[in-house]
């Protein structure tokens, strides 16, 4: 058994441990108070769980009145309203790319050891400034004018990898702000641009370039203000959507001498999976909810549950029982009855197929994966349980097709790429996460934080979508 697997052992036999009651009410007390919330189809993190954090697990629904059922406080969607938002730091980039926009990943002979000289060589080989003027650099944020007398300022975003070498993802030019699309934003058929900006005559020059590449396929311009910053709104259609995309919008040099004399630049995702519309949470009271976002359903799948796993490929829910002693039952999303109770196993951890399920078998505390279809179980560490480098972070998920684990590193919920050890930084949440969840295609998150507030991020910045939750999964 190696380091990672005896980790997840210890783990998984200190959390049988601690649900084994001797006294029940005692029992349902201290499992109320310690109960990993982030149990999604085998994405959680176990290995480090005992090394770094057991999430608290008890949850709240707000506006509860017994005689009229349970009710749920949904904030207004994206899709109307005005969401609360929490805006990360400018030199945060929400951009899953280790890659950066530049260098291009095919040119693997052009590497930069300083945030000043990928900054450089982004304003001059990539947006064509050709006398560009490095100014100021705070943390991975380097200033660039357009040349030895120009006051127009863009702030180009670097990140570092894992090899010191710099990469650009991203810039903001003072006189362009960009309020759609935000980076990371999937890219559609019609995209809809807006803002604040000015320039010489007002003009604002538009390109979309693909991700990757110098020519841009898609070349447009809107107005903003001539003389103080003033909106803009343009709609583009994008040819192109399955792929990713790099939208500039830019001021032209009006001298001719060069390109640009400042540029916003943000990098777009290909257009993928929707967004899931519907997710399992888990009540103070321990009501185990099925809950919609768009339909507002509310469902109480089982109640007197103290931990749970959600596999949304088979529409399987598996749950434990404080009262009940060592057992793990299972329903379905719909409310109907699934395979039969699993007795002497507690923290349900389904593969991402959603057949198998891992658990903590309470007798001896081993660890066991279970076969549903067959029944058929072995003894052993299950091989779908992501792990972060020591000390990196908590409450990793996978992230699909991404290949990467999102986690919360203290201040962000970043990205890890266990491929070459690369993270990325996706955005800040507004408070602590105590659940992350990520959905089966990787692109959506789904958090609750330590103000029981709901969160769904797709890019860009995150979206509140109910409260009243210590924990969810989709």
């Amino acid at each position: 058994m190696n380091d990672i697997e005896s980790r997840l052992a210890d783990a998984m036999a200190a959390r049988a441990r601690e649900v084994e009651p001797q006294d029940e009410d005692d029992a349902l007390n201290r499992i109320s108070e310690r109960v990993n919330m982030n149990r999604r189809r085998g994405l959680t993190v176990l290995g480090i769980a005992a090394g770094l954090m057991i999430v608290v697990g008890a949850v709240a629904l707000l506006n509860r009145d017994d005689d009229k059922g349970q009710q749920v406080n949904f904030a207004t969607d994206s899709s109307g309203g005005t969401p609360t938002t929490a805006s990360p730091p400018a030199s945060v980039i929400p951009v899953d790319s280790t890659v950066g926009i530049w260098p291009f990943a095919s040119d693997t002979a052009r590497t930069f050891k300083t945030p000043e000289e990928a900054a450089k060589s982004f304003a001059v080989d990539y947006l064509g400034m050709t006398h560009a003027r490095v100014g100021n650099t705070t943390g991975n944020d380097v200033e660039i004018f357009p040349n030895d007398r120009g006051s127009a300022r863009t702030v180009v975003h670097v990140a570092e990898l894992s090899n010191h070498n710099f990469v650009v993802v991203g810039a903001d030019a003072d006189q362009i702000v960009v309020d759609t699309p935000k980076p990371g934003d999937p890219l559609s058929p019609t995209l809809t641009i807006s803002g604040r900006s000015v320039a010489f005559e007002a003009q604002i020059g538009i390109q979309l370039r693909p991700f990757g590449l110098p020519t841009p396929t898609v070349e447009d311009f809107t107005m903003g203000g001539s003389t103080d910053m003033q909106p803009f709104r343009k709609q583009l259609t994008v040819p192109k959507t399955d792929q990713a995309h790099v939208l500039i919008l830019f001021e032209g040099d009006a001298s001719g001498e060069q390109t640009f004399t400042k540029a916003t630049v943000i990098l777009l995702t290909p257009a993928g999976d929707p967004r899931p519309t519907e997710f399992v949470g888990l009540t103070t009271t321990g009501d185990l909810m099925r809950l919609d976002f768009s339909g507002h359903v509310q469902q109480t799948l089982a109640t007197g549950a103290v931990e749970y796993a959600f596999a949304p490929t088979t529409g399987l829910v598996a749950y434990t029982h404080a009262v009940g002693g060592c057992g793990i039952d299972f329903v379905r999303f719909d409310g109907s009855p699934g395979p039969a109770r699993i007795e002497n196993a507690i923290a349900p951890v389904f593969a991402p197929g959603g057949d198998k399920l891992a658990f903590t078998v309470c007798g001896d505390r081993h660890v066991a994966v279970r076969t549903l279809a067959t029944g058929e179980q072995i003894d052993g560490v299950p091989d779908f349980v992501p792990t972060l480098p020591s000390q990196t972070g908590i409450l990793a998920t996978l992230r699909g097709r991404f290949g990467t684990v999102a986690f919360y590193n203290g201040r962000s919920i970043s990205s890890y790429n266990p491929a070459d050890g690369k993270v990325v930084e996706l955005v800040q949440p507004a408070a602590e996460p105590r659940s992350l969840d990520a959905d089966e295609s990787g692109r959506h998150l789904l958090w609750v934080d330590t103000d029981h507030n709901v969160w769904t991020w797709s890019g860009g910045e995150p979206t509140k979508v109910g409260s009243g939750f210590t924990s969810a999964a989709w």
